[in-house]
């Protein structure tokens, strides 16, 4: 019997070398007869636009605990690098903080801010003008619940806890900024008897970072419309009583953020880049599909800029997002077509 190929109609993708053609055959032998079946791959392409912002809503979540004192003035000090970008801008803005100490509701506990200048917005004035109200106080609890305290000042509109502006808008986008200098013990009252040790050494009781993660993702339709990012502690930082916030940069590389050294003297820099999220430059966009790592192909205005994916973007396999370099990233009204082959091992993002 002779040799036969079966191949699909569908045209082969561009990438298909840089797998192996060696690779995508299946050699079949059925009663001394062998048959090479092409493996059919499954093409994606999905689009972004790199569009001016119109609206964005900024939540400040600040740690109000004993050691904050110094990084609140800091961060008073150095806010002006934000507010300046932000200003710039032109563009419509809300802006609130709350504290690590802000929940959740147990009737008895922190409430919402119900008054009507809970949330600063445009018309106001500069938003250098917001700075001081990021000067929280250092008698907050020592159990810091952050992630739990963006998502309720996000979500409350009524009800029990009692009625709160909510700072989301439909038509906005969303960045959250966390400045703390411990870990998130966001627990739902699992440790409520227990130590502020317990954040540390208890944290399997504490709420999964990937249904905070949904649920953050769930204030808009679009999951690049929201992105976290952080003044924290790392694993580098060399300051005292400095802990690595890494449930707070799980969240921030979950949405595309990134993460500042709390320890560093100089925030200028990281504000700048904040205010430039704020105005809607994205360096980041996650995919609705899983792709294989290797067939991630990206172009701006119909140009492939990046023969060598190093050079210009890398693709995180765990979130899905891809990320441009610094030097890279696509300008204003830019429009994003990313190809790739659809990993089929992977049908949920891992946080």
């Amino acid at each position: 019997m002779p040799h036969t190929m079966i191949t699909s109609s569908r045209p082969s993708w561009r990438r298909l070398s840089s797998y192996g053609l060696a690779s995508l055959g299946v050699l079949i032998e059925l009663t001394g007869c062998t048959f090479e079946v092409a493996i059919e791959l499954d093409q994606q392409a999905e689009t972004f636009v790199q569009a001016p912002l119109d609206q964005v809503d900024v939540l400040w979540v600040i740690d109000d605990t004993a050691t904050m004192a110094g990084a609140q003035e800091q961060l008073i000090e150095q806010f002006g690098s934000f507010a300046e970008v932000l200003d710039g801008a032109g563009i419509g803005y809300q802006m609130e903080v709350v504290t690590t100490s802000s929940g959740p509701w147990d009737g008895e506990g922190w409430s919402p801010d119900t008054s009507d200048e809970a949330i600063y917005t445009a018309e106001w004035g500069s938003a250098g003008s917001f700075a001081e109200r990021l000067r929280v106080g250092t008698s907050g609890s020592d159990k810091e619940r952050g992630l739990s305290a963006a998502l309720l000042a996000l979500t409350v509109d009524g009800g029990e806890p009692p009625e709160a502006p909510r700072l989301v808008r439909e038509d906005a986008d969303l960045l959250v900024v966390f400045v703390t200098d411990e870990d998130d013990c966001s627990d739902d009252g699992a440790l409520s008897d227990d130590s502020p040790t317990s954040c540390y050494t208890s944290q399997e009781r504490l709420v999964p970072v990937g249904e905070i993660v949904e649920a953050l993702i769930d204030v808009h339709d679009d999951v690049n419309r929201v992105l976290v990012a952080g003044i924290l502690g790392t694993e580098a930082s060399g300051c005292p009583d400095v802990y690595p916030g890494t449930r707070y940069q799980r969240v921030a590389r979950a949405t595309g953020g990134w993460v500042a050294d709390i320890c560093g003297e100089d925030w200028s820099g990281a504000l700048e880049r904040l205010g430039a999220h704020a105005t809607g430059l994205r360096d980041s966009f996650r995919l609705q599909r899983a792709a294989e790592p290797g067939s991630v192909a990206v172009y701006v205005d119909q140009l492939e800029l990046f023969e060598d994916p190093q050079e210009g973007f890398t693709y995180d396999p765990e979130t899905w997002l891809v990320r441009f370099a610094p030097d890279a990233v696509p300008a204003r009204g830019a429009t994003i077509r990313i190809e790739y082959v659809r990993d089929m091992s992977r049908f949920v993002p891992a946080y």
